[in-house]
């Protein structure tokens, strides 16, 4: 990187801390300060990719309904090159209050770097895998839920319909969107699918990302309650006729893989409760791709819900560490697109 660029980016990064330190307008309240901000997310990638240039390389993969920058971070032992390597792809925040999963997805990129020069088995991931991890996804969201003295509780993006805000990204994709009972068509109800399918720019990019890549696996994080979920969840079929046996084969040996490591509960998506337009079912309904949703730690509302103590992060997150690793492993046995 030429040294201009380099001291660009790093005065980027003091100016994005600067900001969480101060009282300014962008500054965290205190009960939210555990948590990175999307302006924090954004300083931290870049922090990443001065740190090991050879190891990450940091891209605008587009903007939010409200500009903001969403970034993508590809970790890979030739991070600017497009090597003959299984792709894995991770995101995190689809929903706003779901702070925890940046975190989770910060980790794992810490994991990666940091360990690379420590670690046989990180070494072996990153050698032999080209790993893209989007830990913020719904950077609008997250801003207005992390404003003001209290938390939100907002959970979809920031798009205005019919005079309601805010579009639920995770039932704004395109296969089976608006069927099953598993979305509202009300713009008022947090669980709003948008007027029409990927109708929410946050969805678009992700469409066009997968479209344009070969990943072989992918994970959405979401929280809280502790499972590892399989597709599909707009239906409590086993395995639908658009299910190949083989796909459903590799999700279910996938979920339960990660579920032995972490202790979390492995189960069908639809289990849980019925949703429709979701990222896992499109993935796999529409791409064949072997997708799971891991709602992280804690279990209950009572345990933190949404919103686990400043305490809880580092212990949720390093729980599942191993989990993730095996994870990102398996794309060395899995069938290439």
């Amino acid at each position: 990187m030429r040294r201009s660029a380099r001291a660009a980016l790093l005065g980027a990064v003091a100016l994005a801390g600067s900001f969480a330190a101060t009282g300014s307008a962008l500054a965290l309240p205190r009960v939210s300060a555990a948590y990175h901000a999307p302006w924090e997310v954004r300083a931290e990638l870049r922090r990443l990719e001065l740190d090991h240039p050879e190891l990450v390389d940091v891209s605008v993969i587009g903007r939010s309904h409200e500009g903001q920058d969403i970034l993508m971070a590809k970790v890979s032992d030739q991070p600017g090159m497009d090597e003959d390597e299984p792709e894995v792809f991770l995101n995190a925040r689809m929903h706003a209050r779901e702070h925890i999963t940046t975190e989770q997805a910060l980790a794992l990129l810490g994991w990666l770097t940091d360990g690379y020069a420590t670690s046989a088995r990180v070494r072996a991931i990153v050698d032999t895998t080209e790993v893209y991890i989007v830990p913020d996804l719904n950077p609008d969201g997250a801003r207005y839920d992390l404003k003001g003295a209290r938390y939100q509780g907002w959970r979809k993006n920031r798009q205005s319909h019919r005079g309601a805000r805010g579009t639920d990204l995770n039932r704004n994709f395109g296969y089976r969107w608006g069927c099953c009972g598993g979305s509202d068509a009300w713009p008022s109800s947090t669980l709003f699918r948008g007027p029409r399918r990927f109708s929410a720019p946050e969805a678009r990019i992700v469409r066009d990302l997968v479209a344009g890549r070969e990943f072989v696996a992918a994970i959405a994080l979401h929280s809280y309650g502790g499972q590892v979920l399989w597709p599909y969840g707009y239906t409590t079929r086993d395995r639908p006729g658009d299910m190949p046996r083989s796909l459903h084969r590799i999700v279910t040996r996938l979920a339960k893989g990660i579920a032995s490591r972490n202790g979390y509960r492995p189960m069908q998506a639809s289990s849980l409760y019925i949703t429709s337009g979701s990222f896992m079912d499109w993935a796999v309904g529409v791409h064949r791709l072997p997708t799971l949703t891991m709602e992280l730690m804690p279990r209950t509302r009572n345990a933190g819900g949404f919103y686990p103590r400043a305490s809880r992060i580092r212990p949720i997150t390093a729980a599942n560490r191993d989990a993730l690793l095996w994870f990102l492993e398996q794309a060395q046995l899995l069938p290439r697109p």
